[in-house]
């Protein structure tokens, strides 16, 4: 039997920082999903999510497919056997843990012209953090040793999102930001992408050279944001937590449109 191959994002998807289990009453009964950089439990999994991890790495490929860097990767306590696509798609792994040289040419070739703007634009993003008075800090991703892949913006408070908006704006009256970089916002976090850096484009390589050794065989996408629809359209069947950014948008677009008939 063909076993299926679940490609799936992480972090609100399979597991979840602390922060978003408030609710629950003993979080030390949860199994450990991630661990933050002391090494200590960040990430839970509802006893549901960890049902269902155990269900896919008994019975299907399992593929990770994260917006999280190689180092916070290696924090993730999930026993992964299988490839993995990483910093948002900059970083495709081996199952062997070791990374895909072919994808690394192409990454490191395409990336080399956006150093100088990815410094640029976080420059520029600690002068408008400052001048807003953002309580926010804004740093640069890197892969492949220190090739910039993607700046990163936090803003420490889940309820301002109007300022984050406000920056968003002002990065992209830059010049030619619009056809060299892309945004991503889920709640308090802010992405800026160099327009080859995409879930969506390391998937496509993989699937492709998947499929290419073995044939056809049955895909499934699981992701929780809007950026994960990037991946989840080459699959052949995706889904989605009820609590998720991609949920709640999908749910007010239907809503309106059978209000408006």
């Amino acid at each position: 039997m063909i076993k299926p191959v679940f490609l799936t994002d992480l972090d609100d998807t399979l597991f979840q920082s602390r922060r978003k289990l408030a609710g629950t009453a003993d979080i030390s009964s949860l199994r450990v999903g991630a661990l933050d950089r002391q090494h200590s439990p960040h990430s839970y999994m509802t006893e549901e999510q960890s049902m269902l991890v155990d269900w896919l790495l008994a019975h299907a490929e399992v593929i990770p497919v994260t917006a999280r860097n190689s180092e916070q990767l290696n924090r993730v306590q999930l026993p992964f056997r299988s490839w993995c696509i990483a910093s948002q798609g900059a970083l495709i792994l081996t199952p062997e843990g070791s990374v895909d040289e072919h994808w690394q040419a192409h990454m490191l070739s395409e990336l080399m012209s956006y150093r100088d703007q990815l410094g640029e634009l976080e420059r520029l993003s600690h002068r408008l953090i400052a001048s807003y008075g953002m309580e926010a800090w804004a740093r640069l991703d890197y892969e492949y040793g220190d090739v910039p892949v993607f700046l990163i913006i936090k803003h420490r408070h889940h309820d301002r999102l109007d300022e984050l908006n406000r920056l968003a704006e002002s990065l992209s009256q830059e010049n030619d930001f619009h056809q060299n970089f892309y945004f991503h916002q889920n709640n308090n976090n802010l992405t800026v992408l160099p327009k080859c850096v995409d879930k969506g484009l390391a998937t496509c390589h993989l699937l492709q050279r998947l499929r290419a050794e073995r044939g056809m065989f049955p895909v499934i996408g699981l992701g929780d944001s809007l950026s994960d629809h990037r991946f989840m359209q080459l699959c052949d069947w995706f889904g989605m937590p009820q609590q998720s950014q991609f949920a709640d948008t999908l749910m007010t677009d239907l809503f309106g449109a059978v209000n408006n008939e």
